[in-house]
């Protein structure tokens, strides 16, 4: 992602975690893909998203469906960078 979005990304590392992976249909020039996953049975899936709605603003963020995912420090730092962009 570039401008604004690029923060959503600022200090995370790629990562691995044992997570439920969601694979959904999106066109990637219609919104700032920021994350995605990989994984031998599906390949490469998008896993955060973000994009302006009217004075509003859309994030989708996938990974983190149990408290051992969300204990994982790039997913905590995902969440983090998502919160203030969205205080902003």
């Amino acid at each position: 992602p570039v401008g604004a979005y690029g923060g959503l990304n600022e200090n995370v590392e790629p990562f691995i975690i044992r997570d439920e992976e969601f694979r959904v249909e999106l066109d990637p020039a219609e919104t700032n893909v920021f994350m995605e996953s990989y994984s031998e049975a599906n390949g490469h899936a998008y896993q955060g998203w973000a994009h302006d709605y009217g004075a509003g603003k859309v994030i989708v963020y996938i990974p983190g469906h149990d408290r051992y995912s969300l204990s994982a420090p790039m997913v905590r730092q995902s969440i983090s960078n998502i919160l203030n962009y969205l205080s902003e």
